[in-house]
C-alpha cells in the first residue's frame, strides 16, 4: 500500500512543480497539502522520499520535500 501512496504522492508534487501558471500551482499546492495532511493523520511521512525521488535522478534545485524552491 505504501508504494501506492508514494506514487500519488510524487504524482502531486510533480503537479506543483510542473504547474504553468500561478494560479494551476496554488490550487496544485492546496490538493498537495491536503494529501499531506491525510499521509499525518494515518501516520505516514514521505517528505523525505519525495526529495529522494528527484536527487536520485540527479535533479539537484531547492527542494523542500520534493516540490521545487526556485
Amino acid at each position: 500500500m505504501r508504494k501506492d501512496v508514494l506514487a500519488r504522492h510524487i504524482e502531486l508534487v510533480e503537479r506543483v512543480n510542473n504547474a504553468k501558471t500561478e494560479k494551476d500551482r496554488n490550487y496544485a499546492c492546496n490538493v498537495l497539502y491536503g494529501f499531506r495532511e491525510a499521509l499525518e493523520v494515518i501516520g505516514i511521512n514521505q517528505l523525505i522520499a519525495c526529495d529522494l525521488y528527484y536527487l536520485n535522478q540527479g535533479i539537484d534545485r531547492p527542494m523542500c520535500a520534493g516540490v521545487f524552491l526556485d
